[in-house]
């Protein structure tokens, strides 16, 4: 009786779906599949969230229109109002966050002085910022050079520069170890402020220090520097980590085509990256508006917030993790509500499904019957037993879902149970050289190293 190897992660373009494997709110850690975090539920708030920043140890999201400061019991306290829908990019100083919302108004907030709006003559509609060395620098929506603050006043425009080396459009900008990376259409350049620069021109380029990678969306910090969306000039869209004077791809061909074919430039342009770290395990995501993209040890899955089936993908509802108190607190991105990461398989005490699907393969030709498949799981984690599904597919495209077998994974106690899918008249049918399996739940389950084996 084989073993089918789980799945390491999303794979294989659509041409190829006898070879395409998947994980939803499950990622490999090479001894087993483990489970992404549910979400325990704090407080409902003034509207979805809009963006977060952790601050002079304190927690800051915005929820709606209102700026809210939540504090080590989780007591949650609107200290000020910030119109508008769009969404708000926030990052913290010596003195003041600097915030700007998507394409408006600029602010700075302090809890002395309170949020202030930002009023120079020289600040322009803004889409991104970011803090080095005290001064903030903002990127004008339209694309034109940087401007930078003086120091430690975000409110107050000293100047403005650019890049020199391949001067285009600007769409960010990051501080990574105090550098700024200038995040241009077709390239990125760093520029350092160094000690005894003018007040006039304090930041400077890093020769040789330019990548040949034009940025689109979410940067987040991740592994030894930053990770975005970005693209080598002509070439399609993917995603990459920052290096020195490159960017290489992480993305495999199927998240490319996922990027290059599911969404459009203006979609990609309002991706956002975050990252935790869930049992150990680093995860970075990128929230899109209909997948959520989460990467692991070279490998991609996807996290999904209720129960969409396997066949139709849904976004992840959790939005701008912020590492604060000890836990990973999250907003939503659709809804007045607000949560932590937790050891939980449900998101605001509604069920998430986790599925994967893998394959068993023959030369072409080739024709086999499954008579039975067993499955080593995590079993007897809850009263009422839940239940977990298979499905078989002939082709790797259609599902019959309504054909899905379900079996009990145990009450509590109950952790030697095998889960078997046995003695069916007729078994699980014939196929030609390809089968493939999905396998799913919205129980509290885990699949070890070599969980699925099958019987011929």
């Amino acid at each position: 009786m084989p073993a089918i190897p789980l799945p390491t992660g999303f794979t294989a373009v659509t041409d190829f779906p006898r070879l395409r494997e998947t994980l939803v709110n499950l990622f490999n850690v090479g001894n087993g599949l483990m489970r992404t975090p549910g979400i325990e539920a704090v407080d409902t708030t003034d509207g979805a969230c809009r963006g977060s920043v952790f601050f002079k140890n304190r927690l800051y999201k915005v929820f709606g229109e209102s700026l809210t400061r939540i504090d080590p019991n989780e007591t949650m306290t609107v200290v000020g109002t910030i119109l508008g829908t769009e969404e708000v990019v926030m990052a913290p100083g010596f003195v003041y966050i600097s915030i700007v919302v998507m394409g408006g108004n600029g602010y700075r907030f302090s809890e002395g002085a309170g949020l202030e709006q930002t009023t120079d003559a020289q600040f322009v509609p803004s889409r991104d910022l970011a803090v080095i060395k005290g001064r903030t620098v903002y990127v004008p929506f339209d694309g034109d050079p940087l401007l930078f603050s003086e120091v430690n006043d975000p409110g107050s425009i000293a100047g403005f520069f650019d890049a020199e080396d391949l001067p285009d459009i600007n769409i960010g900008v990051f501080n990574f170890n105090n550098d700024l990376h200038a995040l241009g259409e077709e390239s990125i350049q760093i520029f350092r402020n160094p000690a005894g620069s003018s007040a006039s021109q304090p930041f400077s380029p890093v020769e040789g220090a330019t990548a040949q990678v034009g940025y689109v969306s979410g940067a987040t910090l991740f592994a030894p520097s930053f990770a975005f969306i970005g693209k080598e000039r002509g070439e399609s869209y993917s995603i990459r980590v920052m290096g020195q004077g490159r960017a290489p791809k992480i993305s495999n061909p199927a998240i490319d085509e996922l990027l290059n074919t599911e969404y459009t430039i203006a979609e990609l342009l309002t991706a956002i990256g975050s990252s935790y770290e869930w049992k150990g395990y680093p995860i970075l995501c990128f929230r899109l508006p209909r997948h959520t993209l989460c990467f692991f040890n070279g490998n991609w899955f996807f996290q999904e917030s209720g129960i969409n089936g396997a066949s139709a993908p849904g976004p992840w509802t959790g939005n701008y993790i912020t590492f604060a108190y000890g836990s990973y607190y999250v907003g939503d991105a659709t809804q007045a509500r607000f949560g932590k990461l937790a050891a939980i398989p449900t998101e605001y005490g509604e069920k998430l499904e986790y599925s994967f699907d893998t394959f068993v393969r023959a030369p072409r030709e080739t024709y086999f019957s499954i008579r039975d498949v067993e499955l080593d799981c995590l079993t007897g984690q809850d009263t009422p037993a839940g239940t977990i599904g298979l499905t078989v597919s002939d082709d790797g495209r259609i599902w019959q879902t309504d054909n899905t077998i379900w079996r009990s994974l145990g009450e509590i106690g109950a952790y030697q149970q095998q889960v078997a899918w046995v003695g069916l008249p007729g078994g699980l049918g014939s196929y030609e050289s390809f089968a493939g399996l999905r396998i799913r739940s919205t129980a509290n389950v885990d699949f070890s190293a070599e969980a699925l084996d099958v019987k011929f």
